[in-house]
């Protein structure tokens, strides 16, 4: 069975269990799930069998998986095989930069620390040699703690890649 058509209760690798399908488009499907082994919540990204971009994607997420700056969405875990792939991360609350625009202009100061934190942060990915791809208002989370934390944008599917700093800036996505 294919993890994209999965339904809440699924588990995956025996420990996710799905809850609530966050976003989904065509091939993939962003989830919150609960790691049941270590009774936390992670999203789980999903994706049809098919997905073109399933190797695309796997390869990404091991290569996110070795970033270990705290600003980072961490990369829990991945699984593909013949049946199914999907891609475990660390379950970030917070609201996203777009949701923060939403009631209009940031604060100066609150903006410029959203900006700088997340530049911060993918100048060290870029240094390992990773590059977001699709950088967009949804992939910054500003958290309850006051920081910033980049992670795989659900609404877009961006998928992190090894190619480089460039990408971020000529990928043709929408990039803040």
């Amino acid at each position: 069975m294919s993890t994209f058509i999965s339904e809440p209760g699924t588990r995956l690798g025996g420990r996710y269990r799905l809850e609530d399908r966050v976003s989904a488009s065509s091939g993939w499907a962003a989830w919150k799930a609960i790691d049941e082994t270590l009774a936390r919540p992670v999203a789980v990204l999903t994706f049809a069998r098919g997905f073109p971009r399933i190797a695309d994607a796997v390869t990404a997420a091991r290569a996110a998986s070795r970033l270990t700056d705290a600003r980072l969405a961490r990369v829990f875990d991945v699984e593909e095989d013949w049946d199914h792939a999907y891609v475990v991360m660390e379950w970030v609350a917070g609201d996203s930069l777009e949701d923060l625009l939403a009631d209009g202009p940031l604060d100066p100061v609150q903006g410029a620390e959203i900006i700088a934190q997340g530049a911060e942060a993918l100048a060290v990915a870029h240094a390992a040699g990773v590059a977001h791809l699709c950088l967009n208002p949804d992939s910054l989370r500003w958290t309850a703690g006051g920081g910033v934390k980049v992670l795989f944008s659900s609404r877009s599917a961006g998928f992190w890649k090894g190619i480089g700093a460039r990408a971020d800036t000529y990928s043709g996505k929408r990039v803040i």
